[in-house]
């Protein structure tokens, strides 16, 4: 199944999320790696993030790191992931694609996202250019993406006193 409008690519990213929440402030960086073929229908992304939250109650403060090593692969509606910190894999059936699949056999992922994404109240803002790359900027509730052809370079949003921004540092299409 197409999710892409780029054939094979791999992407390298950075993220950092700060916010503070009811006395509560949280900090985290991370890195991911995406390599895809096939249009997007093979899929392996690589995660490893950092978070620490500190909490001060009544004049005492905590503090707690926690790291995360993730995988994961979605192989043609097959998704597995894999935690090791756990030293776990799981697999379980990609709900998006299977209902794609079923509801419309021959179709584009991407197209069925893009209208998806417009039925929820999202926006096409502009374009830009990131990374060299002419990028669709999207926004959904305040969230705002930069895609090149279907896929995600750049993300940017706050949530509930959180901001979260990914960005690539790297990609390569073929």
């Amino acid at each position: 199944m197409k999710r892409y409008e780029i054939e094979s690519g791999s992407i390298s990213y950075k993220s950092v999320l700060s916010g503070n929440v009811m006395g509560t402030t949280i900090s985290g960086t991370g890195t991911e790696t995406l390599f895809f073929k096939d249009w997007g229908a093979v899929e392996v992304k690589e995660e490893k993030v950092s978070e620490t939250t500190t909490t001060a109650i009544l004049g005492r403060k905590n503090t707690d790191v926690s790291k995360t090593h993730t995988m994961y692969k979605l192989d043609n509606g097959k998704s597995y992931s894999v935690d090791f910190k756990r030293k776990e894999i799981h697999q379980m059936n990609d709900m998006a694609m299977e209902m794609t699949k079923i509801f419309q056999k021959d179709a584009d992922a991407g197209k069925v996202g893009k209208e998806l994404f417009e039925s929820m109240g999202g926006k096409l803002i502009g374009t830009e250019m990131f990374l060299g790359y002419e990028c669709e900027i999207r926004d959904l509730m305040g969230i705002k993406q930069w895609l090149y052809k279907g896929v995600l370079l750049k993300s940017e949003g706050t949530l509930m006193g959180i901001t979260t921004i990914k960005e690539a540092v790297s990609a390569k299409f073929d």
